[in-house]
């Protein structure tokens, strides 16, 4: 079983400034300023959830935070 309790304090302590939902761009500047084209590849082979919106991406702030935990 997955331990979330690293998870959860992750919540509270990184990231403060980003809202729940965050666009690529937002992403992209999350994860260290990749290049948006990195954001996408993520997206495309799963390291990074999102929810449908139209033809873009929204992305939760916690499936960055998961990302960068699990990475």
């Amino acid at each position: 079983m997955r331990d979330f309790s690293n998870a959860i304090e992750a919540y509270k302590t990184i990231f403060t400034d980003y809202p729940d939902v965050i666009s690529t761009e937002q992403a992209a500047k999350m994860l260290g300023h990749i290049g948006r084209k990195k954001v996408y590849e993520l997206i495309k082979n799963g390291s990074i959830k999102t929810l449908p919106c139209g033809k873009g991406y929204k992305i939760t702030k916690v499936s960055v935070i998961d990302y960068v935990l699990n990475r």
